[in-house]
């Protein structure tokens, strides 16, 4: 503190008594975004954007603190003991920004770092950071970043828009075509917790109950399980109980007619780790039962919903 004091010129425990003064309400740091035209082009020479940014912020720095000042100044107040620091954290080659914490840049320098060779990814609020996310959305998600942000000659709108929304999205759905062919269940769903059932019988319960009915099995709520979204054949799935006189479970017992059936199966969930054994015999009864994955079901959670938000940066239809 004495440091700081010298430094500035400070009377003696002005930092200390200024940290409790009963009239500080309160102090934070906020970011200001500016669009500059640049008079070169800002590839060739990564040391000559930093330099060219850096004393912008300097330019700008004076410019409010002589405002600031002369605000102090009319009201009374003592301007040596105020100021407004600017410097530029983050200088990007490209970027998004679609709500204040979600965006993502292609970082040519951060903090005194440049990064010459490659640009470096930085993310917040994106869903390629979040682990409650399918493999197949990041994967989708990725390369929607790197279309965005890291391929840097890339700025045609309508071009990214068509990349984004057709390419990349029928890519992926094409994908998850094949990955419900080989009921690859891990690629669109994501391991999940037994959470707080007391209050209603949530769908991933009773999908539990289903796969305990169907492979004669003891998953219970203390275990980890993958949902996966299915449509059932009501017909087939009760003459199945009935011919196989499974009465002594918790699904028979709940859902032992088609009125009670209908509307209320719409997923199965399933061990997160499952042997070849027994996703084999699995994929046997679901087929012997009509039980079909969602496709359409799967898309929305995977693909429509997580894409939608883009949509917002873009002005093509």
């Amino acid at each position: 503190m004495n440091e700081m004091n010298e430094m500035w010129n400070l009377p003696e425990g002005f930092i200390e008594k200024t940290d409790t003064d009963e009239l500080l309400l309160y102090a934070d740091t906020d970011s200001a975004y500016l669009l500059y035209d640049l008079p070169f082009d800002k590839y060739e020479d990564i040391n000559q954007l930093v330099n060219y940014v850096q004393r912008i912020a300097k330019e700008l720095g004076v410019l409010y603190n002589g405002a600031l000042e002369h605000y102090l100044s009319n009201i009374g107040l003592n301007p040596k003991y105020n100021t407004m620091d600017f410097k530029s954290e983050v200088i990007a080659y490209k970027g998004f920004f679609n709500t204040k914490k979600f965006y993502s840049l292609s970082k040519a320098w951060d903090e005194g770092v440049y990064f010459e060779e490659k640009p470096k990814l930085k993310t917040t609020g994106g869903q390629i950071k979040k682990s409650d996310v399918t493999q197949l959305t990041k994967a989708l998600l990725t390369e929607v970043y790197n279309v965005l942000v890291m391929d840097l000659k890339q700025v045609d709108t309508n071009k990214m828009y068509k990349i984004i929304f057709h390419t990349l999205k029928n890519k992926y759905k094409l994908q998850i075509q094949q990955d419900i062919q080989s009921m690859n269940f891990k690629s669109f769903s994501i391991p999940k917790k037994w959470g707080n059932t007391k209050k209603t019988v949530p769908p991933f319960v009773t999908g539990a109950m289903l796969y305990n009915a169907l492979m004669e099995d003891t998953f219970r709520p203390s275990d980890s399980f993958i949902v996966v979204k299915i449509r059932i054949d009501l017909f087939k799935l009760t003459e199945y109980f009935k011919n196989n006189e499974i009465n002594e479970n918790e699904f028979t017992l709940q859902y032992y007619d088609i009125l009670k059936l209908k509307d209320k199966i719409n997923v199965i969930s399933i061990p997160p780790e499952l042997t070849d054994e027994q996703k084999d015999n699995l994929i046997n009864i679901m087929k012997q039962l009509n039980i079909q994955l969602n496709y359409d079901d799967i898309v929305d959670s995977n693909i429509d919903s997580k894409l939608l938000p883009f949509e917002k940066l873009f002005k093509a239809e």
